[in-house]
Formats: C-alpha cells, sequence, structure tokens
C-alpha cells in the first residue's frame, strides 16, 4: 500500500477566477515529500535573534509545520501546490481540516513504516 498520496475534500474550499468565472477548489491532495522540500521548510522556519547572550539561531515550530503542510500539498482542485499567500485565504474551518488531515496522513505513513520495520525484523534486516 502506497501513501504517497493521500485526498480529501474541503468544506468552502479557495476561489479561482477562470475567464471571468469564479469557481471553489476543494479537492486536496497531499504529496510526500523530498529531503530537499524538507530541508527548504527547515530553512524557512529559522531566524537569527540578537538575545543576551548574543546571536542565536531561533526555529519556530509553527513556522515549520506551517511549512511541512504546505509543501505537502500537490494541488487543490486545479491549483499546483500551495502557497502563503493562497494558503492565507482558506476559511479557519478549512486550514483546521487540512492540518488535522495531514496530521491522519502521516500517521498512516508512520503506521505503514513501523509495519515495514516490524516486516523487516522478522526477516533479520535492520
Amino acid at each position: 500500500m502506497n501513501q504517497s498520496k493521500y485526498t480529501f475534500e474541503l468544506f468552502d474550499g479557495i476561489a479561482l477566477e477562470i475567464d471571468g468565472e469564479t469557481t471553489y477548489q476543494k479537492q486536496v491532495e497531499f504529496k510526500a515529500l523530498t529531503a530537499g522540500e524538507i530541508f527548504n521548510a527547515q530553512d524557512r522556519s529559522e531566524e537569527v535573534r540578537k538575545t543576551a547572550d548574543g546571536y542565536e539561531l531561533i526555529v519556530s515550530p509553527t513556522k515549520l509545520s506551517r511549512e511541512i503542510v504546505r509543501l505537502s500539498v500537490r494541488r487543490v482542485g486545479e491549483i499546483d501546490g500551495l502557497s502563503l499567500a493562497v494558503m492565507g485565504k482558506m476559511t479557519s474551518k478549512d486550514l483546521e481540516l487540512l492540518y488535522a488531515k495531514h496530521e491522519e496522513w502521516q500517521g498512516m505513513d508512520n503506521a505503514i513504516l513501523q509495519k515495514r520495520l516490524d516486516e523487516a525484523k522478522k526477516l533479520g534486516k535492520p
């Protein structure tokens, strides 16, 4: 079972105007991230701040989480990817659903990984 792709429907959707007609894009498709995308998310969540002890690299867990979720979106309807600008137009209900579905999807991926690791251990592979 390959969980590299996962889809669900938003409640309200994201408005997309094509040729003067507005449609609401609701079908979200997640994708597995590459190492480079994870590095990008980590880099975007870090900033150097001056502290009492000098300059320190500060990581924002909120920014990291947002970037991981955002980069995991392959498409929303006919919208390729999910920019911060488009993500900012989502309703709070859709944003909560996006985060909840991402967590659910990651849980399924983790369960599959654990199953594969258990099967490998039975075969004597690390």
